[in-house]
């Protein structure tokens, strides 16, 4: 007893003298600096979609038309307007961070429709509008901002390019050839300017981030030259001086390649760092794959008829007619593909729906009494992107994308009229109206590849002239509006492997549950290796010991050999590494009295090592062997380039002209090849081997051209002219690609 009490007292003094040594040898240094846990740097690509408004000024430069004789010098300002609209568009770009400083450079992209009005104050252009249109516009910006972490606010300036078109339309009717909408004057321009913008962005996981952004685009003044329609009057050639500002608010999706930018990279020493904030929850459900599915609900539109003027000799007619709602069911089907990192979901969807949405309303105008305007709603489409948080097997999310329908519209007669009885269809047109949808939704997934989801999506269709045609003579045009809001019942089926992916590497956070593992490995075989029949103590852990198997079910677990008490199961990872601290604590503490094999030490650093092993290490292996869906295997890209298309143009005759015109004869024909520029935007998804299925949407900016006319002699010869078309082409396809070389080699 005293030999234990001088040897402790010894001890006691040495480490004290010791630690008394060391402080006062040691002068004091400050702390290295914290490191920063992301890094912002690398190549990135990304999508937006947001909308816009522009501000613009015209002034008629001076120039001279006779009347009366007299030659008289016309000028001066007419008005201004506003052009708005939605942007949507991608970008693509390069960071470097230095600290907390970051540094970029980036280009953007985006297909816009800007339009905006204003009557002409101008004397001699009475009964005209000026009208402007910006179809595009291009960024080309630096960028320097501040990160905290995952978080990111930034600045950004450079050049900005717009192209624009300018029109005068007619707003009332000038004699039997000029009517109400008829193009007097046109001109278009590529403009350039500058633009400084502000921004956030936040990093979702250590690829994919979400930002908002604005930016003002500075356009400046220019000249702009307006060429008249000879059938209106060829003397008023001028030009007009614009100006131009435009406001952009975008949200916006980045994937940044590279390797993620771990703590550490910025500051070498993190040991003095006491505090670390855990990663998020790894999730037990796996939502990433393609699916399909069906849906089934209701939807309602909301219409409004505005005419356009129009003229019965000797009076022009023009007004609302009214509102009225369109109602009915819808049903149809989807199919899509996510993809999760930790709890949030990305995925991209295409929704196709038959519908019954029928609504009329008494007309309001005067001439039309007696008749009832009825709109018809007979298709929805959608093409969105969806971003969502998993709580395990409940989803939240949010899309947005693009929406289309297609509309029939007709007067109806609803009490008789003379020869015309109730019931008689006196007008009618058609129309595929394209616009924006946003969604919410809900879903829950019952099995590891059916779920069960309730979505409510509301449609900007915006305000279109429809033409419709009267039986008979009476055709005119339409200003009508729409909006669709929609409620489906949707029920999913997940392809692939229903095992949940672990979404986060989890081998520095103590006390917190990991996902089972979906495979068995050398691991379970380790576990249930044939063992030399020890007698284990209890009284070692306070408690018999407890084997935890995630892989056997409790009656089978006391069926193996080697297993020398009744076992409890409680599964999951945590019993994996309980099993293993007191495997080791047991191995530790009484090797030699129970002259246990090295098997429990082997089984628990085997299963560390599993438990630290990343998830790029799991998306490494070959897809037959883990059925796992990684990030590697669906690139998500964007594109840029020319485009080329071949348009023939043809005029056709509706109504017989004598009887050697019957309807359908060709009057007049062109063609020509057109060249333009393309953005696109795509996802990819690796099959096994060498094959990948895509889906992508391209937006082709195709402009305006000349495009000379000939006419049929049986026609008439004389009337050989030129158009002018402008053209722009979105495009959705499926592709299937064929990767030559061979297989990728599995990494472990």
């Amino acid at each position: 007893m005293n030999r234990l009490v001088i040897a402790v007292s010894l001890l006691t003094f040495s480490i004290a003298g010791a630690q008394a040594a060391d402080a006062t040898g040691r002068p004091y240094t400050a702390a290295p600096p914290v490191a920063v846990a992301y890094d912002w740097s690398g190549f990135y690509i990304g999508a937006n979609d947001g909308g816009a408004w522009t501000h613009g000024c015209w002034t008629a430069n001076p120039f001279i038309i006779p009347l009366l004789g007299v030659p008289i010098n016309w000028g001066g300002p007419e008005g201004c307007q506003t052009a708005s609209g939605p942007v949507v568009g991608g970008q693509v770009g390069y960071r470097w961070q230095s600290g907390a400083w970051v540094f970029g450079l980036e280009a953007q992209g985006n297909w816009a429709d800007l339009t905006g009005s204003n009557p002409s104050s101008l004397v001699i252009f009475a009964g005209t509008a000026n009208q402007t249109k910006i179809d595009a516009i291009g960024l080309f910006t630096g960028q320097i901002g501040y990160a905290r972490n995952n978080f990111l606010l930034y600045a950004k300036g450079g050049a900005a390019l717009a192209h624009d078109s300018y029109t005068g339309v007619l707003t009332a009717p000038l004699g039997p050839s000029l009517p109400t909408g008829f193009i007097s004057d046109r001109g278009s321009e590529a403009r350039w300017g500058g633009a400084v913008g502000i921004g956030g962005e936040y990093a979702l996981t250590q690829n994919l981030s979400l930002a908002l952004e604005y930016d003002h685009l500075f356009m400046g003044a220019r000249d702009v030259a307006l060429t008249y329609d000879p059938a209106f009057v060829a003397a008023v050639n001028h030009s007009e001086h614009i100006s131009q500002d435009v406001d952009m608010v975008t949200a916006r999706i980045n994937y940044r390649f590279g390797g993620p930018g771990a703590a550490g990279t910025q500051a070498a020493d993190l040991a003095v760092r006491p505090y670390t904030k855990a990663l998020p929850m790894a999730v037990a459900y796996d939502w990433s794959g393609f699916y399909i599915g069906g849906n089934n609900g209701g939807a309602w539109s909301h219409n409004c008829w505005d005419a356009n003027p129009f003229t019965v000799a000797p009076t022009t007619f023009s007004g609302p007619e009214g509102c009225h709602t369109a109602s009915g069911a819808t049903v149809g089907g989807q199919v899509g593909y996510r993809w999760q990192r930790a709890v949030w979901m990305f995925g991209l969807e295409g929704q196709g729906n038959w519908a019954d949405l029928t609504g009329s309303n008494p007309s309001q105008l005067a001439l039309f009494a007696g008749t009832a305007n009825q709109t018809h709603i007979d298709a929805i489409g959608l093409f969105t992107g969806q971003i969502g948080y998993a709580r395990n097997n409940l989803l939240f999310y949010v899309k947005d994308g693009a929406a289309v329908t297609h509309n029939s519209y007709q007067g109806v007669v609803t009490a008789s009229l003379g020869p015309l009885a109730a019931g008689f269809i006196p007008d009618r047109g058609s129309e595929m109206r394209w616009g924006e949808v946003v969604g919410i939704g809900g879903e829950y997934a019952l099995t590891p590849n059916w779920s069960l989801a309730l979505e409510y999506d509301h449609l900007f269709m915006g305000a279109r002239d429809v033409a419709l045609l009267h039986d008979p003579g009476v055709n005119r045009n339409e200003h009508i509006s729409q909006d669709v809001d929609m409620v489906t019942a949707r029920v999913n089926y997940r392809f692939g492997d229903p095992a949940a992916g672990a979404q986060t590497d989890l081998s520095h956070r103590p006390g917190t549950k990991a996902p089972p593992i979906a495979v068995a490995d050398d691991c379970e075989r380790l576990l249930h290796r044939r063992q030399p029949r020890r007698r284990m103590e209890p009284w070692l852990l306070g408690r018999k010991p407890t084997y935890h198997s995630p892989f056997r079910r409790p009656h089978q677990l006391g069926r193996h050999r080697g297993m020398p008490y009744r076992k409890r199961h409680h599964g999951g990872w945590a019993g994996w590494l309980s099993l293993a601290t007191r495997s080791v604590g047991i191995r530790l503490r009484s090797a030699r009295r129970l002259g246990q094999s090295d098997w429990l030490q082997s089984f628990a650093a085997c299963h560390f090592r599993r438990y630290r092993q990343s998830e790029q290490n799991r998306c490494d292996r070959p897809v037959h062997r883990t059925g796992r869906l990684c990030t590697e295997q669906f690139p998500v890209y964007a594109k840029g380039g020319a485009a080329l298309a071949h348009d023939s143009y043809e005029g056709i005759l509706t109504a017989p002209i004598g009887p050697l015109l019957p309807p359908g004869f060709i009057s007049d024909r062109g063609s020509e090849v057109r060249w333009g520029g393309a953005v696109g935007i795509g996802g990819e998804y690796a099959l096994p081997e060498n094959l990948s299925l895509a889906i992508e949407y391209d937006h082709l900016f195709m402009g305006a051209c000349n495009v000379a006319l000939a006419y049929d002699p049986a026609f008439i010869a004389a009337v050989n002219h030129s158009e002018r078309i402008s053209q722009d082409i979105d495009m959705v396809t499926a592709r299937i690609n064929y990767r030559f070389g061979g297989p990728v080699v599995a990494k472990y």
